[in-house]
């Protein structure tokens, strides 16, 4: 039988802080330090909760995570569409110009 492993005290106190902010959507880019591996658009209450909501859609391919918060402008311009899915360089080049703004 495989041993389970709990995360650390420290994540569980800290999504449990980030779980008292209201939701909002996040970009999070994921790369190595030589490849991008991709993007992904998510909600979540903070950067550590957005993260997890890439892990349950099977989207986050690891690696580093950068995130940018995105306000209700951003979200009114990118198409629904390119949320809650892992974006390919191409996608993130050419579909979302929103976020040079």
């Amino acid at each position: 039988m495989a041993a389970y492993h709990r995360p650390p005290l420290i994540f569980h106190s800290a999504t449990f802080e980030e779980r008292q902010q209201k939701a909002r959507w996040f970009y999070l880019s994921f790369a190595t330090g030589y490849a991008f591996l991709g993007a992904a658009i998510v909600r979540g209450h903070g950067f550590l909760t957005a993260i997890q909501r890439a892990s349950d859609l099977n989207i986050n391919p690891g690696g580093g995570v950068m995130d940018w918060p995105l306000n209700w402008r951003h979200m009114k311009r990118i198409p629904a569409d390119l949320r809650n899915r892992l974006l390919s360089r191409e996608e993130v080049d050419t579909r979302l110009d929103v976020l040079g703004d």
